[in-house]
C-alpha cells in the first residue's frame, strides 16, 4: 500500500462503506458501529469500503456484496481530516477481484487495548458521514 495515499486517492473521492439497517438512524445519521473494527481481526489491515462507480447503485451492491444498498458516505479528505490520541486515518486503494474501487480506511487500531482510541475516531468518523442512498430509503429500511 502507498504511504502517500491521496496521490492515488484524492481528497475529494466519495468512499462508502457497508452499514447495517441498524447503524442509521431514523435522521439519517451514522452510528459510530459503522467503524469500529471487528474483534475476529478481518479488520486489522484496515476496514473495508468502496467508491461508487458508473455501474449505479445496483453495480455497487454487487461489488460490495451489500444486499440491503445502505452505506456511509464520505470523502478520503474527510477520512484524512479524522484524528484522535496521535493516530490519523487515511484512505486507500486496496482493488480486490471483485471490487476493483475497493479501498481501505487505515490507521484504526484493533487492539481492544486501544477501545477508547478507536471508539473515538469510529464516533468522529460517523459524525462526517451522511447515509447513502438519501434519508428516505433509510427510513424505510429502519422502520
Amino acid at each position: 500500500m502507498p504511504e502517500d495515499c491521496s496521490r492515488d486517492l484524492p481528497d475529494e473521492r466519495l468512499i462508502v462503506r457497508n452499514i447495517k439497517p441498524d447503524e442509521a438512524y431514523a435522521d439519517g445519521r451514522i452510528n459510530k458501529r459503522a467503524f469500529i473494527p471487528r474483534k475476529n481481526g478481518k479488520d486489522d489491515n484496515g476496514l473495508s469500503a468502496s467508491q461508487p462507480g458508473d455501474d449505479g447503485l445496483d453495480g455497487l451492491k454487487a461489488r460490495t456484496r451489500n444486499a440491503n444498498g445502505l452505506y456511509a458516505k464520505f470523502s478520503a479528505g474527510q477520512c484524512r481530516s479524522t484524528s484522535a490520541c496521535g493516530i490519523t486515518l487515511d484512505a486507500c486503494p486496496a482493488p480486490r477481484e471483485w471490487d476493483p474501487l475497493h479501498v481501505l480506511v487505515t490507521g484504526m487500531p484493533t487492539d481492544r487495548q486501544q477501545r477508547l482510541v478507536f471508539e473515538r475516531l469510529a464516533e468522529l468518523m460517523a459524525e462526517k458521514c451522511e447515509v447513502h442512498p438519501p434519508r428516505e430509503r433509510v427510513v424505510a429500511l429502519v422502520r
